[in-house]
């Protein structure tokens, strides 16, 4: 209600969000702490509520889970995916079918590019801001030619890079 009441005010029409789970519990403590974070069902269950005004990005932790899991995404009305925390560089032939299948349902995919810190160390959540390096989304982008794909926060340190992919690579 209050995302809605501060969207009228500032005249925003339509959001897209994010629910990440407890991957990360502290990332977004605007306004004090909460019992867990929002998962993707939570998500799905506000934006079916309000599907005039936003729509959500489902999140996969790839490492952890599988293209069936685009499906299970899709069903519950998510607009596409979002990757962040990748176990390996985005690249790795381990997630292929994960794209595969997005590009066949033909879902845009959000790509974290960049250094990533948690606000609070957490050890053994194995965060490896180099698998999330720009330069991985290009042979992505040539093994699935239809997948629609955005370099979020344009590889912040790795600019010229992730400039670079975006201009050769027309998805």
């Amino acid at each position: 209600d209050r995302l809605l009441r501060e969207m009228d005010r500032l005249g925003v029409e339509r959001v897209g969000l994010i629910a990440m789970g407890n991957l990360i519990p502290d990332l977004f403590m605007l306004h004090g702490p909460r019992e867990g974070s929002a998962d993707n069902a939570e998500l799905a269950a506000v934006i079916r509520q309000h599907p005039d005004r936003l729509w959500g990005w489902g999140f996969i932790r790839l490492g952890n889970h599988q293209d069936d899991d685009v499906d299970r995404l899709a069903d519950m009305g998510m607009a596409g995916l979002k990757f962040h925390v990748p176990l390996q560089p985005y690249d790795s032939v381990d997630y292929f079918p994960v794209y595969r299948r997005a590009q066949q349902l033909r879902l845009p995919c959000l790509f974290h590019t960049g250094i990533f810190t948690p606000p609070s160390p957490m050890p053994g959540a194995q965060f490896r801001s180099h698998h999330c390096r720009p330069v991985y989304l290009e042979s992505i982008a040539q093994e699935f030619p239809d997948l629609k794909m955005i370099c979020a926060h344009l590889g912040v340190c790795w600019t010229e890079e992730a400039a670079t992919i975006c201009r050769i690579c027309e998805n």
